[in-house]
């Protein structure tokens, strides 16, 4: 005889095949799939509007992503548990590894990225032209705020000269980028720690390709003497 304490249950019984524990794991794994995509579209429409975005759009899609996370673990803790008490049978290992397999596919779909974004707004709306012109300005008469960024009139000189700048003047841009001078170059960036770091280094050369800064990790070309660039330190 079966001993009532024993995990497995009495000969002639039917196992219990947790249904509605299989079918959860399924549907959160697709929602784990789905936000993921959803999440990667979101960083290409941050890319078409610049660099803005509906932080409470982006929070929600993470706490979302990250709640399914932690929900699909405990479900794929408890029916590892099950398959190694013999309560499902082993081939169930195949559903255990979907949201794996999902995401690495997913991972790899062709999707457009927020660089894609970036290039295509700057593409339409700008020229190469314009942004030499900006950058010679510069490079010629730097502004006075850029040797006074301790002041408190640092910030709204800045905006007021981001705003006046061809071809900022015609383009929406909030947050307003770090911008600095390097030799003939003209480097703007936005971003912090716990946000995306990404830039535009210009030549005020044309035809030039600019210096692109150090702790840029990857760049490309929007137009000969304009690339993007991205940042992760």
């Amino acid at each position: 005889m079966t001993s009532a304490t024993s995990p497995f249950p009495e000969h002639g019984k039917p196992r219990s095949r947790w249904i509605w524990g299989w079918a959860c794991y399924l549907l959160l794994s697709g929602g784990v799939l789905g936000l993921m995509l959803v999440s990667r579209l979101n960083g290409y429409f941050e890319g078409l509007f610049l660099g803005q975005s509906d932080m409470l759009l982006s929070m929600a899609i993470s706490l979302m992503l990250l709640a399914c996370l932690l929900l699909l673990a405990m479900l794929g803790i408890f029916a590892l548990y099950r398959i190694i008490r013999g309560r499902d049978h082993w081939l169930k290992l195949g559903i255990l590894a979907l949201p794996v397999v999902g995401m690495a596919i997913g991972r790899y779909l062709p999707l457009p990225t927020f660089n894609d974004g970036v290039r295509e707004t700057l593409r339409t709306k700008t020229s190469g032209a314009d942004f030499v012109g900006l950058a010679k300005a510069t490079v010629a008469t730097p502004p006075r705020w850029l040797a006074d960024d301790e002041t408190p009139a640092f910030s709204a000189n800045k905006e007021a000269w981001i705003k006046a700048a061809a071809p900022f003047d015609r383009l929406s841009v909030e947050p307003h980028p770090k911008v600095s001078l390097k030799g003939k170059n003209l480097l703007l960036e936005w971003g912090g720690p716990f946000s995306r770091r990404w830039g535009l280094a210009i030549s005020s050369v044309p035809g030039a390709k600019p210096g692109i800064p150090s702790h840029a990790t990857y760049s490309e070309e929007i137009h000969p003497e304009v690339w993007l660039f991205n940042s992760y330190l």
